[in-house]
């Protein structure tokens, strides 16, 4: 007979918000393939098909929280700077993203 751990709402609500967190920074959580816990892998199409599934970072709840958080603080911190923004990044992404179609197409590397 399998036991389920109890969980309170309070726990519940943490895990949410560190979904939550985790698709606001383009990933969403999975059941790690290496170890017992939990992972962060790509949401939607933005890595090749042969690293979608890629456990990008893994470890705890606590851990994955702690990543999430230096990444949006990191944001934070290059937009204080006026460094980068959101319409930065995301030309950048896709200018890297149809170099590598040219590329593919071509056939080089």
């Amino acid at each position: 007979m399998r036991v389920i751990a109890e969980i309170s709402y309070k726990d519940f609500m943490a895990i949410k918000d560190i979904e939550q967190a985790a698709t606001d920074a383009g990933f969403k959580l999975a059941k790690s393939s290496y170890s017992g816990g939990v992972s962060l892998i790509p949401l939607g199409d933005n890595f090749p098909v042969y690293s979608r599934n890629a456990d990008l970072f893994c470890g705890n709840l606590r851990d994955i929280q702690l990543f999430l958080e230096g990444i949006k603080w990191a944001k934070q911190y290059y937009g204080m700077l006026k460094l980068v923004d959101d319409k930065k990044i995301a030309k950048r992404e896709q200018i890297v993203r149809n170099r590598e179609l040219i590329n593919l197409l071509k056939g080089t590397k």
